[in-house]
Order: C-alpha cells, then structure tokens, then sequence
C-alpha cells in the first residue's frame, strides 16, 4: 500500500508539470558527471529518500525495509527517467500497476 502510495504521488505530481521534467538530482548528476561533492551530494539526497520509504515499510511492517525501500526507489527511478525520455507518465502507470498486482498476490497468499 505504502509502495504504490509513493508511485501514485510522483506520478500525480509528474503530471501536474504539463510536461514530464527530469529528476532534478539526476539532472545535475548528468550535467557535472566529475564534480565529486555534486555527487556526494546527491548520493545523500537518494539515501534521504530510500530512509524515508524504509522508514514506511518499518511502520507498515515489511520484513525487509531498506532492500523494499531501496528497490521501490530503483524502480521509481527508472519509470521517471523513462517518463522523461517519452514525456509520458506510463511508465508510472505501469509501475503502479505491478505494485498492486504484487499486493493482491501478497493478501491472496496469506
């Protein structure tokens, strides 16, 4: 739930632009690929972001937080790059839709 709460978020955000934009921190990392503090700083800014979805799949309970929390983050970054490079939010879309799919399996198996 929390998951596909985050994809549906920055899918609704994305679309409110008018125009797919790039993630801004891989945009600087793009623009100064050499610049190390650039790049430290958005490691950490990546790290903010993966400790804050662990820290939702620590309240809903997930078993393995940081490697859900780190994967989700991945695969969020990869539909947005895609979003941007097709200026379209299907690929959020998309994602969204095999995270429900991965959550109804989750509760039909229990």
């Amino acid at each position: 739930a929390g998951a596909l709460a985050v994809c549906e978020v920055i899918a609704a955000a994305v679309a409110s632009e008018g125009h797919v934009p790039a993630c801004p921190v891989f945009s600087i990392l793009q623009a100064v690929p050499t610049e190390p503090e650039l790049r430290f700083t958005a490691e950490d800014v990546y790290d903010r972001w993966t400790d804050c979805i662990a820290a939702h799949a620590v309240r809903f309970g997930h078993p393995t937080p940081r490697e859900a929390a780190f994967s989700l983050h991945i695969r969020l970054q990869g539909a947005w790059v895609v979003a941007f490079a097709r200026q379209s939010t299907a690929p959020f879309a998309m994602l969204a839709d095999d995270l429900r799919r991965a959550a109804h399996r989750r509760s039909t198996d229990t």
